[in-house]
Protein backbone atom coordinates (compact mmCIF):
# COMPACT_ATOMS: atom_id res chain seq x y z
CA UNK A 1 0.00 0.00 0.00
CA UNK A 2 1.34 3.40 -0.95
CA UNK A 3 1.93 5.56 2.22
CA UNK A 4 2.31 9.60 1.51
CA UNK A 5 4.45 11.83 3.31
CA UNK A 6 2.78 15.46 3.53
CA UNK A 7 3.09 19.00 4.68
CA UNK A 8 0.57 21.71 6.27
CA UNK A 9 1.37 25.04 5.85
CA UNK A 10 0.01 27.91 6.16
CA UNK A 11 -2.32 29.32 3.55
CA UNK A 12 -1.31 32.87 3.05
CA UNK A 13 2.31 32.71 5.13
CA UNK A 14 3.05 28.86 3.14
CA UNK A 15 5.20 28.50 6.63
CA UNK A 16 5.18 24.86 6.63
CA UNK A 17 3.79 23.54 10.32
CA UNK A 18 3.23 19.82 10.27
CA UNK A 19 4.47 16.80 8.83
CA UNK A 20 2.28 13.63 8.43
CA UNK A 21 2.10 10.48 6.87
CA UNK A 22 -1.17 8.53 5.32
CA UNK A 23 -2.81 6.04 3.10
CA UNK A 24 -5.41 7.68 2.32
CA UNK A 25 -4.76 11.20 1.61
CA UNK A 26 -7.82 12.79 0.00
CA UNK A 27 -9.32 11.51 3.51
CA UNK A 28 -6.64 13.52 5.17
CA UNK A 29 -7.01 16.59 3.68
CA UNK A 30 -10.81 16.36 4.90
CA UNK A 31 -10.09 15.89 8.48
CA UNK A 32 -7.60 18.71 8.67
CA UNK A 33 -10.05 21.10 6.76
CA UNK A 34 -13.15 19.78 9.06
CA UNK A 35 -14.06 22.28 12.16
CA UNK A 36 -15.92 18.66 13.10
CA UNK A 37 -12.48 16.66 13.37
CA UNK A 38 -10.62 19.23 14.47
CA UNK A 39 -12.49 20.08 17.74
CA UNK A 40 -13.19 16.25 18.65
CA UNK A 41 -9.43 15.62 18.90
CA UNK A 42 -7.50 17.99 20.29
CA UNK A 43 -4.16 18.57 20.02
CA UNK A 44 -1.67 21.83 18.66
CA UNK A 45 -1.90 20.74 14.99
CA UNK A 46 -5.84 20.49 15.23
CA UNK A 47 -5.92 23.48 17.22
CA UNK A 48 -3.89 25.24 14.93
CA UNK A 49 -5.89 23.85 11.83
CA UNK A 50 -9.16 24.76 13.76
CA UNK A 51 -7.95 28.59 14.06
CA UNK A 52 -6.95 28.94 10.09
CA UNK A 53 -10.98 27.28 9.82
CA UNK A 54 -12.47 29.66 12.62
CA UNK A 55 -10.27 32.94 10.36
CA UNK A 56 -12.40 31.55 6.91
CA UNK A 57 -8.69 29.41 5.95
CA UNK A 58 -7.92 26.15 5.48
CA UNK A 59 -3.95 24.82 5.75
CA UNK A 60 -2.54 23.31 2.79
CA UNK A 61 -1.63 19.85 2.10
CA UNK A 62 1.20 19.01 0.45
CA UNK A 63 2.49 15.56 -0.60
CA UNK A 64 6.64 16.09 -0.47
CA UNK A 65 6.94 11.84 -0.64
CA UNK A 66 5.65 8.91 -1.42
CA UNK A 67 6.40 5.07 -0.72
CA UNK A 68 5.65 1.72 -0.52
CA UNK A 69 7.62 0.70 2.84
CA UNK A 70 9.37 1.80 5.34
CA UNK A 71 7.36 5.23 6.35
CA UNK A 72 8.61 5.52 9.61
CA UNK A 73 11.98 6.58 7.94
CA UNK A 74 10.61 8.80 5.44
CA UNK A 75 8.58 10.87 8.09
CA UNK A 76 11.10 11.00 10.46
CA UNK A 77 13.53 12.38 7.63
CA UNK A 78 11.28 14.97 6.49
CA UNK A 79 10.68 16.52 10.26
CA UNK A 80 14.30 16.31 11.15
CA UNK A 81 14.93 18.23 7.49
CA UNK A 82 12.53 21.12 8.22
CA UNK A 83 13.57 21.39 11.94
CA UNK A 84 16.56 21.78 10.82
CA UNK A 85 15.61 24.09 8.28
CA UNK A 86 14.20 26.36 11.30
CA UNK A 87 10.79 25.51 10.66
CA UNK A 88 8.61 25.48 14.05
CA UNK A 89 7.02 22.18 13.40
CA UNK A 90 3.73 21.06 15.49
CA UNK A 91 5.04 17.73 15.61
CA UNK A 92 6.21 16.53 19.16
CA UNK A 93 8.11 13.61 18.52
CA UNK A 94 10.30 12.81 15.79
CA UNK A 95 8.04 10.41 13.59
CA UNK A 96 7.46 7.06 12.58
CA UNK A 97 5.49 5.70 15.84
CA UNK A 98 2.20 6.02 14.14
CA UNK A 99 -1.44 4.62 15.94
CA UNK A 100 1.00 1.31 16.77
CA UNK A 101 1.17 0.73 20.26
CA UNK A 102 -1.58 2.81 21.31
CA UNK A 103 -3.18 1.73 24.30
CA UNK A 104 -6.48 2.82 25.14
CA UNK A 105 -8.07 2.22 28.83
CA UNK A 106 -10.99 -0.14 29.00
CA UNK A 107 -13.68 2.76 29.60
CA UNK A 108 -12.51 4.74 26.48
CA UNK A 109 -12.87 1.43 23.94
CA UNK A 110 -16.53 0.99 26.15
CA UNK A 111 -17.13 4.77 24.70
CA UNK A 112 -16.38 4.17 21.15
CA UNK A 113 -18.16 0.95 21.19
CA UNK A 114 -21.59 2.31 22.84
CA UNK A 115 -21.04 5.34 20.32
CA UNK A 116 -20.42 3.42 17.56
CA UNK A 117 -23.43 0.80 17.89
CA UNK A 118 -25.72 3.84 19.06
CA UNK A 119 -25.42 5.75 15.78
CA UNK A 120 -25.01 2.93 12.98
CA UNK A 121 -27.44 0.02 14.23
CA UNK A 122 -30.20 3.15 14.19
CA UNK A 123 -29.90 3.62 10.04
CA UNK A 124 -30.63 1.28 6.86
CA UNK A 125 -29.06 0.94 3.92
CA UNK A 126 -32.17 3.37 2.47
CA UNK A 127 -31.15 5.92 5.33
CA UNK A 128 -27.16 6.08 4.21
CA UNK A 129 -28.74 6.53 0.23
CA UNK A 130 -31.12 9.06 1.42
CA UNK A 131 -28.53 10.83 3.35
CA UNK A 132 -26.08 10.50 0.78
CA UNK A 133 -28.29 12.28 -1.84
CA UNK A 134 -29.13 15.11 0.77
CA UNK A 135 -25.39 15.32 1.03
CA UNK A 136 -25.13 16.28 -2.86
CA UNK A 137 -27.81 18.89 -2.82
CA UNK A 138 -25.53 20.21 -0.22
CA UNK A 139 -28.09 19.91 3.19
CA UNK A 140 -26.08 20.66 6.03
CA UNK A 141 -26.03 18.45 9.06
CA UNK A 142 -28.86 20.48 10.97
CA UNK A 143 -31.48 20.15 7.92
CA UNK A 144 -30.27 16.33 7.71
CA UNK A 145 -31.03 15.44 11.09
CA UNK A 146 -34.65 16.98 10.30
CA UNK A 147 -35.62 13.89 8.73
CA UNK A 148 -33.14 11.41 10.79
CA UNK A 149 -33.70 12.01 13.87
CA UNK A 150 -31.18 8.98 15.29
CA UNK A 151 -28.52 10.79 12.94
CA UNK A 152 -25.87 11.84 15.30
CA UNK A 153 -23.29 14.90 14.24
CA UNK A 154 -20.35 12.35 14.16
CA UNK A 155 -22.53 9.64 11.86
CA UNK A 156 -23.25 12.47 9.47
CA UNK A 157 -19.57 13.40 9.44
CA UNK A 158 -18.87 10.06 8.92
CA UNK A 159 -20.87 9.11 5.69
CA UNK A 160 -19.94 12.46 4.44
CA UNK A 161 -16.56 11.77 4.90
CA UNK A 162 -16.48 8.15 3.64
CA UNK A 163 -15.46 6.55 6.94
CA UNK A 164 -18.99 4.60 7.62
CA UNK A 165 -21.44 2.50 5.42
CA UNK A 166 -18.36 2.46 2.67
CA UNK A 167 -20.05 0.20 0.39
CA UNK A 168 -22.51 2.91 0.00
CA UNK A 169 -20.70 6.09 0.32
CA UNK A 170 -17.93 5.66 -2.34
CA UNK A 171 -20.54 4.80 -5.20
CA UNK A 172 -22.46 7.63 -4.19
CA UNK A 173 -20.44 10.03 -2.86
CA UNK A 174 -17.05 9.25 -5.55
CA UNK A 175 -14.76 8.19 -2.50
CA UNK A 176 -11.30 6.29 -3.01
Amino acid sequence: MKTYIYVLSHPITGEIRYVGKSTRIKRRQIEHQSKWFCEKRPNHKNNWCLKLIKEGLKPILTIIDETEDNWQELEKYWIKYYKDKGYNLLNHTDGGEGQSGRKLSKEHRDKISKNNKKTNAKLTENDVIMICDLILLKKCYREIKEYFPNLTEGCFYSIKCGYNWKNITINKLKFN
